[in-house]
């Protein structure tokens, strides 16, 4: 996936559709708006795709693709949109922010498949039209958007031949190519000798590109003859009722229910099963959500590559490992509308106990190594997690349920830049009735957590302390611990109390010996004193806090609440004057709030290497680093620097001893050159960490072992391989890469590798590896 367009990659060839690519393109070049309509199965989103594409160019900002069909509810629709425009902790006026983030953006924005939120759909996209003038969306949808200065273009079939076509014509026609080219993929060549059965079933199809793929796919396993046959069995089923049906609805049904028909029992078992899984599924989720007693364990491969043989599954891509397949929305309702209301529940149910399942996993392992795996494994099922969320809390039943799954995914929520969201489901679940004490408390402290995030200290404190009283009802010192974290960092961080929050940190800190199954929130409340000591000028401290947060961090190969330790460490250094170490250490956390997608971690972050910058003297840099860091503030839905005077205090500071030093004019030069650098976050994080200061001083230098573990990357092999050869733990392989990073400020293992590779041609020393 191209990360500035959002586009995913063309999984098979593009056929045809010259006419409507050229129509289209005049069309969104003299509207802002333009909905492709059509019946399901007509092509719809490859024609949108494949007009993105081919404009992108044009766009400076990029497209940006939302699949609405993955989306169930109105009000969800904004904070869905945000986190694909990149935009991070939104809240409630999440369509405030959207348009306060591409007011000035030049961006094409893709809505797929509209049809179930279309009123919602087209209320955004106006409002969105009317504030940023740069800004267009195409959007398909079998209904219109009813939007302002909509303009539509109905999507029809691909032409077909005609019984008058001879052969060499009826060849060159698109429904011909598109049918020849998936038979190929399927294994078999349809010769010249078939192109009479190929036409004819391509007129049967009328030219519906989905009907076309989904009967192409059956060649490996009949003939063309057959195939025909069974077509007109299908037509002349759909047609004895007497229901006028249009041609096209007919041909699609026709194609659909025929594939339906062809598949084994047990295959159109799991169809139906996994057609509740919203944006797509693994194999372990078609297993839990598909099988049964009727659906044996063993059969599940046979049955999964069947489905895909056949085009009702295809294969989507690998996220960490891990194969994920997914069926197009057509074939999905199709599903879904054979099922009972009493099978689609346990389909339901099902799904939903496998998310449970896999969300109380991923938030026991996220202590430790495996934090980015199971970020990346997260985010690929955010689709389906939001579905299982909307079953549990629209059905009182279910409602409890939900609100643990809601507070179980903390992890997630409050890690990756996700606050917004976060809060819209934990509204609805602390709505529930009789929550367990335990999930009450963990709804309670994610609202608080959250709350904090989007800069609400006083929602904040009001929960933390609901929790704190809730936690102290049931003697658990652990929870009383987390309570007592946060009220610590709104109290240093917000209130500008610093001694109170140290005095509930020191608490915190002691509680949490008593419960040790939670020791790794005992790093991120060391990471968070640390940060408070720091903002109120208690270097020692902030730098023994860091410490502590780092070395414990290490055991355990935690790398997230790590990135809070090493700003911590960093403001300390800066402060004490250690100026090279407060900018590794800086560089390090901007490296990992990037991985876990903290914006309003990397965006202080870069403002503190501003605040270095100009402490050693290298202005220019300082005010790039200024201008980098306030456009990043615009990727978030908070306010700048949370609105705390911790912040804003320091960084105007800096502000005017930099303008001080180099004059205005000067200084909004450099500036500039910031905010542009961080139009694009990649980029700008790119630029933060490998443009080294004008000033000349070299990064600090690596250790024996870390230059050692630098050799290795440069061998291309793995920190397995790494930790084998060096007898050392993996996770101390990982903890050693990611100290090489920091310090030479370099954001992957191929400018390590560069690194290496230069120093040998400069004739550096560098320490003898051994042979195994």
């Amino acid at each position: 996936m191209d990360l500035k367009t959002s586009l995913p990659s063309e999984e098979t060839s593009f056929v045809g559709r010259r006419a409507e690519l050229a129509e289209a393109k005049a069309l969104l070049a003299a509207s802002r708006l333009l909905t492709l309509t059509g019946p399901g199965g007509i092509g719809k989103t490859r024609l949108a795709l494949r007009l993105a594409r081919q404009v992108s160019r044009a766009f400076a900002d990029g497209v940006r693709l939302l699949r609405v069909d993955t989306v169930q509810d109105t009000d969800l629709l904004p904070q869905a949109m945000a986190v694909e425009l990149g935009l991070r902790d939104v809240g409630r006026d999440a369509p405030v922010k959207i348009i306060d983030f591409l007011r000035d953006k030049e961006l094409l924005l893709v809505l797929d498949n509209c049809e179930h939120l279309a009123e919602a759909c087209g209320v955004l996209a106006g409002r969105i039209l009317a504030a940023a003038p740069g800004v267009r969306v195409l959007a398909t949808s079998r209904h219109v958007l009813r939007a302002e200065a909509e303009h539509l273009l109905p999507v029809g079939p691909l032409p077909v031949p005609t019984a008058a076509d001879g052969r060499a014509a009826a060849a060159r026609t698109d429904a011909v190519v598109l049918f020849r080219q998936r038979a190929v993929q399927a294994g078999v060549l349809a010769g010249p000798e078939d192109h009479a059965a190929v036409a004819r079933i391509c007129r049967q199809l009328d030219g519906i590109p989905l009907a076309i793929e989904l009967c192409a796919a059956w060649v490996r396993h009949m003939s063309l003859a057959e195939i025909l046959t069974r077509l007109d069995d299908r037509f002349a089923l759909l047609g004895a009722d007497g229901v006028e049906v249009p041609a096209r609805h007919r041909s699609l049904a026709a194609a659909v229910e025929w594939s339906y028909e062809r598949c084994s029992a047990e295959e159109q078992t799991l169809w139906t099963r996994l057609s509740v899984c919203s944006g797509g599924f693994t194999l372990a989720a078609a297993a839990a959500v598909g099988l049964a007693a009727d659906l044996p364990r063993e059969d599940l491969v046979g049955l999964i590559a069947g489905l895909v043989d056949k085009s009702i599954v295809t294969r989507d891509r690998t996220v960490r490992g891990s194969a994920r397949y997914r069926m197009l929305e057509t074939l999905r309702e199709f599903g879904l509308s054979r099922l009972t209301a009493r099978e689609e529940r346990a389909a339901r149910i099902r799904h939903r106990d496998h998310l449970v399942g896999q969300v109380d996993q991923w938030s026991l392992e996220w202590f430790g190594p495996d934090q980015v795996e199971i970020v990346g494994l997260t985010r690929a099922d955010h689709a389906n997690l939001r579905s299982a969320l909307q079953f549990c809390l629209d059905d009182p039943a279910q409602a409890p349920l939900g609100a643990r799954l809601v507070a179980s995914m903390s992890y997630y929520w409050t890690n990756c830049g996700l606050f917004g969201e976060a809060r819209w489901w934990v509204d609805r679940a602390l709505l529930v009735e009789d929550l367990s004490p335990d999930v009450r408390f963990h709804t309670l402290w994610l609202s608080a957590y959250t709350a904090l995030g989007l800069g609400d200290q006083d929602r904040s404190i009001d929960e933390s302390s609901q929790a704190e009283a809730v936690a102290r009802g049931a003697g658990d010192p652990g929870r009383i611990a987390l309570a007592l974290a946060v009220r610590a960092f709104v109290l240093g961080v917000f209130e500008g109390d610093p001694i109170a929050a140290d005095a509930c940190y020191a608490e915190a800190i002691s509680r949490f010996g008593d419960a040790p199954e939670l020791g790794g929130y005992l790093v991120l409340t060391h990471a968070g004193r640390a940060m408070v000591a720091g903002l109120s000028g208690n270097q020692v401290q902030a730098a023994a806090s860091a410490r502590q947060a780092i070395e414990l961090a290490e055991v355990r190969g935690e790398l997230c609440h790590r990135s809070y330790a090493l700003y911590g460490l960093a403001l300390a250094e800066w402060q004490l004057g250690n100026w090279p170490e407060a900018a590794a250490n800086a560089k390090s956390a901007v490296r990992l709030k990037h991985r876990f997608g903290d914006f309003n971690g990397l965006a202080l972050a870069v403002q503190l290497l501003a605040w270095i910058a100009s402490a050693s003297g290298d202005f220019t840099r300082a005010a790039n680093l200024l201008g980098v860091g306030e456009r990043i503030w615009t990727f978030t839905g908070g306010k700048a620097m949370l609105d705390s005077d911790a912040w804003i205090v320091p960084n105007t500071a800096c502000r005017e001893v930099v303008v001080g030093r180099l004059g205005q004019r000067r200084f909004e030069s450099a500036f500039r050159e910031g905010i542009d650098r961080g139009g694009d976050l990649d980029d700008a994080v790119d630029y933060v960490l490998g443009a080294q200061a004008s000033s000349g001083q070299a990064p600090p230098e690596l250790t024996a072992q870390e230059l050692r573990v630098a050799q290795l990357i440069a061998e291309g092999v793995g920190n397995r391989t790494i930790a084998s050869r060096l007898l050392i733990a993996q996770r101390t392989a990982q903890v050693h890469v990611e100290n090489i990073l920091g310090k030479l400020g370099f954001s992957s293992r191929a400018q390590i590798a560069s690194w290496v590779v230069q120093r040998r041609l400069d004739d550096q020393q560098l320490p003898v590896l051994e042979d195994d």
